[in-house]
């Protein structure tokens, strides 16, 4: 059954990887940066200041920056070295040479779990339990599969590593905000839990 589904998630990757074209490549490695979302992340300060007020708003971004520290700490940190599963684009990966690498962009030597896809998750699930809008929450988790998803694209990650990802970010956030609805409103039941 391992071998089953190890088959499964080299396949995946291999398709969406070898689909690939010169313009999708460039657009693919912009999707994949960093930089490209910081207007959305102000945005998404700016969301909190109008909603919520200067204090408030302050006090929440320092809730998604612990937010983003554990999530980026557990997943590129901590596990990735525990697991040390290699990257499909390690040149010591037998899978490397059907890699199509755009760039020459290998990324470190361990890939499981995807920070990407924990990082973006993370950040999608959290605010949009906060501010509970339901535009916040299609952007967000569309922009957390796209994010993920050029990691397939630029071969650096196993489909695994996108899914462990998401599901490792979504415990922190969930984490984070239990913590966050002890410290507002502690006599809230998880039972009235809802995205929006």
């Amino acid at each position: 059954m391992f071998d089953f589904f190890k088959l499964l998630d080299q396949d995946l990757l291999l398709y969406i990887n070898g689909n690939h074209m010169d313009w999708l490549d460039f657009v693919m490695w912009w999707l994949s940066s960093k930089f490209l979302w910081v207007p959305m992340y102000l945005f998404m300060i700016y969301y909190l200041y109008k909603r919520y007020g200067k204090w408030a708003a302050l006090a929440l971004v320092a809730l998604f920056f612990v937010n983003f520290g554990l999530s980026d700490y557990f997943s590129g940190h901590v596990i990735r070295n525990l697991i040390a599963r290699p990257r499909p684009s390690n040149p010591e990966n037998i899978l490397s040479p059907l890699i199509h690498l755009v760039n020459n962009y290998h990324g470190g030597a361990y890939g499981f779990p995807s920070s990407h896809a924990s990082n973006s998750m993370s950040l999608a699930l959290l605010y949009t339990l906060i501010v509970r809008n339901k535009w916040a929450a299609y952007l967000l988790f569309s922009w957390s599969f796209i994010h993920s998803y050029t990691r397939l694209y630029l071969g650096v990650h196993y489909p695994s590593d996108i899914i462990t990802g998401w599901c490792l970010g979504a415990l922190i956030a969930l984490f984070v905000y239990s913590l966050y609805r002890g410290l507002t409103n502690p006599h809230i039941k998880w039972s009235s839990l809802r995205l929006f």
